[in-house]
């Protein structure tokens, strides 16, 4: 027997339904000329000379609010269900998750101090773009669910058989109840943070298409939230 939906059910999950189908067009069509502004800032970059320092730090600038562009980008054309093949390449997880914090300082977490936790690099074949996608969704997370001032903490190991990269912050945590609900399309943990709910969600399909796995850690005495991303070594 086919259970009745709520009154408006059908309704909110078509307007769903087509506001990821125009978002996720619309985001496809900026990506190519955003990678045409790209290519040409790194002309500029080429061009300048020893002495254009002024110069040189503000196409510097200029390239890493781009690449926070370009991961918003490709987390609004990701709303459409289903993960995307991972384009698999030896990766140092620890310099791209480095890059992207310092990319993020003057701007996500300009008010958290943020740190990289590892023994030295960790290298992985994953596509690094998607992981840079993960990266960007906990680190938004963690920025937006804990007080100003607080700290976030990256920390990243290799296990036997599988990377472990974990982001703690000392916001106010989530409840036993919801750390599955959580990754749940269209959930937040605070319905007064902004934002669609669909970062974990993205950010878990990505994990499980590199054959890996993204979860909540129980919480620990002093509060806050952890998450665990665990990919394999190798493909």
């Amino acid at each position: 027997m086919t259970q009745a939906r709520p009154d408006g059910a059908d309704e909110v999950l078509t307007a769903r339904v087509n506001f990821e189908e125009t978002a996720s067009s619309a985001a496809h069509e900026i990506a190519g000329p955003l990678g045409t502004v790209g290519a040409a800032v790194g002309l500029i970059a080429q061009m300048l000379g020893p002495d254009d320092d002024e110069a040189r730090e503000l196409v510097t600038l200029a390239g890493r609010h781009l690449r926070l562009i370009e991961l918003q980008v490709r987390r609004i054309a990701r709303l459409r269900p289903g993960p995307e093949e991972p384009q698999r390449r030896h990766t140092d997880l620890v310099s791209v998750t480095r890059e992207l914090v310092d990319d993020l300082s003057v701007s996500l977490l300009a008010d958290h101090a943020t740190t990289v936790e590892a023994a030295g690099p960790v290298e992985a074949e994953v596509d690094a773009d998607q992981v840079r996608q993960v990266l960007f969704n906990l680190l938004s997370n963690a920025a937006k669910y804990s007080p100003p001032d607080r700290a976030i903490v990256v920390s990243i190991a290799a296990a036997a058989d599988a990377v472990e990269l974990r982001v703690r912050d000392q916001g106010h945590g989530v409840i036993p109840a919801e750390s599955e609900r959580i990754f749940e399309r269209y959930r937040r943990a605070d319905e007064d943070v902004q934002g669609l709910g669909l970062g974990l969600t993205v950010s878990r399909e990505i994990a499980r298409a590199h054959g890996g796995d993204l979860h909540l850690e129980p919480a620990e005495e002093e509060g806050g939230s952890t998450f665990l991303l665990r990919l394999p070594l190798t493909g």
